[in-house]
């Protein structure tokens, strides 16, 4: 009896255990956009861009190992990716790259950026409703080539 128990007991820890199996497949960064912001302001000089976002990276624990990560370059796009708005975004980090992303790990990193007046913007374009999206490519050191990175859709704030 106390044998039939022990049995039943290691069956249903074993079937427990089963569905705890990680099926995450990511072996190499998997990079994402998240929360973007830009505001568009009109000045006498022309039209200035500020803005913000979340750049995640995800690592699964399939990896070979830990990743080096560097940014590659992020521009401003409408959302079929059509138009280029802003080809070269100089963005700025909250952390410093290269960054190691370990496996089995998501870091987030907020980024940041700032035009000077410009005016081959197109404000009429971003004010005209337009939704846009922030377009970028990272390197991970775990893979040959740049891989893409690109935000939903988003409206831009205007004050001109």
């Amino acid at each position: 009896m106390k044998r039939s128990l022990l049995l039943c007991l290691a069956a249903v820890a074993l079937s427990s255990a089963a569905g705890c199996v990680d099926t995450d497949a990511t072996v190499f960064v998997d990079p994402s956009i998240s929360e973007p912001q830009v505001l568009l302001t009109s000045a006498a000089l022309g039209t200035a861009l500020s803005g913000d976002f979340v750049l995640s990276f995800h690592l699964g624990p399939r990896a070979s190992g830990a990743s080096e990560v560097t940014l590659q370059g992020f521009s401003l796009t409408d959302e079929n990716q059509e138009t280029t708005f802003v080809a070269s975004l100089p963005v700025n980090a909250a952390a410093t790259f290269p960054l190691t992303v370990g496996v089995g790990k998501d870091v987030s990193v907020d980024v940041s950026f700032s035009t000077e007046p410009d005016s081959g913007i197109d404000a009429n374009a971003l004010c005209g409703g337009t939704l846009a999206r922030i377009v970028g490519s990272i390197q991970d050191s775990l893979q040959d080539g740049a891989t893409p990175v690109t935000s939903e859709p988003f409206g831009v704030g205007c004050t001109l």
